[in-house]
């Protein structure tokens, strides 16, 4: 035997000496699907979604806001139209009420084409789709 083969087995006794210690490191349990809560973000929903009027006529806007956080942030809408010749639109400021019921904007057909309406409200947007029709003409 020579000091090779000695040391070896010396040092395997004292690994294994070593590697059965207690641990101290947390134990990671997963967490199951249910204790998960999906991520939310803020939703801007315009109705109605798409349509077609007649020029000169007046169509109305509601805007529903989801998962918004109520931190005294400023929510306040900002209405564009890709083509005011054919789509103007205007918000509405109703004494600072909210309600599904109130419009937050209308509007007013005012060439015929297409035009898309655009909201946004802090950093979201939602858009719709409008087609102006020449006005009907009554013929007796």
């Amino acid at each position: 035997m020579n000091a090779r083969t000695l040391v070896l087995p010396v040092l395997g006794l004292a690994l294994m000496a070593c590697g059965h210690s207690e641990t101290t490191s947390p134990v990671l349990r997963p967490q199951s699907p249910d204790s998960l809560s999906p991520a939310t973000y803020p939703t801007v929903d315009v109705t109605p979604r798409t349509a077609t009027i007649a020029r000169g006529t007046r169509l109305s806007l509601f805007l529903a806001l989801k998962g918004f956080a109520d931190d005294g942030s400023d929510h306040s809408p900002i209405w564009t139209s890709s083509n005011s010749t054919v789509v103007q639109v205007s918000r509405l400021i109703v004494n600072g009420a909210w309600s599904s019921s109130i419009p937050s904007a209308v509007a007013y057909a005012a060439g015929a084409g297409r035009a898309t309406i655009t909201v946004w409200v802090a950093g979201r947007s939602a858009s719709i789709p409008v087609t102006v029709t020449e006005a009907a003409t009554n013929n007796p």
